[in-house]
Formats: C-alpha cells, sequence, structure tokens
C-alpha cells in the first residue's frame, strides 16, 4: 500500500481548515493542520510535511514570513508550498512568488481540484526554485503581456464606436456615453495594475 502524501494545512479560521482537512482526507491525504505561523513552523520541525497549504493573511506571522523561514533552512527549502489567499492580484501573486511560493491559489479552494494539482507537483518532482533577478523579470513580463492583452479590449470597443461614427452609422448619444464610460472604467483599472506592477 502506497504510503499517503503528508500535507500541511495553515490557516487562522477554524472553519477553512476544517473543510480543508475533510476533503483532502477523502481525497487520500494524510492530513495535519496549523492554525498559525508560529503553530506551522513547530509542526513542520517536528515531522517535515510533503507539500503545505499555507494562508497568507495570519495575526502574528504571516505566511509570507513563514514561506521565507522555510526557504532558508536547507531541510525545508525544497517543500512544495501553494499559498491560499481570498484574492489573488497581481502584487499579491508576486510577492507570494518572491517570498518562495511554488503556486497561488484563491479562496474558497476547491478540494478536488487542488488535490489533482498536488499529486501533479509531486509526481512532477517540483521543487523550490529561488526568485533570481531573472524570474523577476520573467514574472513581470508576464504580467505586463497579460495588461497588455486586457488593454485590446478597451481599444476595439472604441475604435468600433469611433468607425461607426465615422460611417455615418446612427447611433444613440446615451448609447455612445454609455460605451465610452465603461471602457474608460476598464482602462482606469488596468493602469492601476500597472501602477501596482511598477511599484
Amino acid at each position: 500500500m502506497a504510503r499517503k502524501v503528508k500535507l500541511l494545512a495553515v490557516d487562522d479560521n477554524r472553519a477553512v481548515l476544517r473543510i480543508l482537512k475533510d476533503g483532502l482526507e477523502r481525497e487520500s491525504f494524510d492530513v495535519r493542520t496549523a492554525e498559525s505561523g508560529v503553530e506551522a513552523l513547530e509542526q513542520i520541525l517536528l515531522e517535515k510535511p510533503d507539500v503545505i497549504l499555507l494562508d497568507i493573511v495570519m495575526p502574528g506571522v504571516t505566511g509570507y514570513e513563514v514561506c521565507r523561514v522555510l526557504r532558508s533552512d536547507p531541510h525545508t527549502a525544497p517543500i512544495p508550498i501553494i499559498m491560499v489567499t481570498a484574492s489573488v492580484p497581481d502584487k499579491v501573486r508576486q510577492e507570494s512568488y518572491e517570498a518562495g511560493a511554488n503556486d497561488i491559489w484563491a479562496k474558497p479552494i476547491n478540494v478536488m481540484e487542488i488535490a489533482t494539482s498536488i499529486r501533479s507537483y509531486l509526481e512532477a518532482g517540483v521543487k523550490y526554485e529561488p526568485v533570481t533577478e531573472q524570474k523577476e523579470g520573467e514574472i513581470l513580463r508576464s504580467n505586463l503581456r497579460k495588461v497588455v492583452a486586457d488593454f485590446r479590449g478597451p481599444y476595439q470597443a472604441i475604435s468600433t464606436v469611433a468607425k461607426l461614427m465615422g460611417e455615418g452609422t446612427k447611433i444613440e448619444p446615451k448609447q455612445v456615453a454609455e460605451v465610452l464610460r465603461q471602457q474608460c472604467a476598464a482602462v482606469q483599472e488596468l493602469l492601476e495594475k500597472l501602477e501596482r506592477l511598477s511599484l
């Protein structure tokens, strides 16, 4: 009989931990839990897990800090770490990778999906790779490509309206104003993303 994968789930919310524990145990994982960053580090010292699900926002020691501690120790540095948090804006994603995360998921977590991903990581022998300047550049370029791609939507919408108006197509001024309002809001959001990436 194959040994069960040892997984440590870390979250200060007991309800979340119960859902993760029950769900992942049904997926045949050996699940331990910790309700704080300090408790997580203590447990890892006693018994090293195969993979860690680590909440970012916790009182006291945050998930980022736990991740940095684990990556600084050669004995725990190779453990795959998946960060979990309420939302994953670009800045949080970048900070997670810089702290040493292998991946980041937004809550609520689909237990079956993350179980499949964890098995894929372990089968592929995924190991932590420090974020070098080159890796940081790759992450930044990837994020910038996404923003550029997202700019195409507002650009095309505004271009289409301008073309129709140029061809003399009758468009209600209120319709034009609504399209422009929506696309300006989209552009504003993308500009804020670019500003966050530049920090």
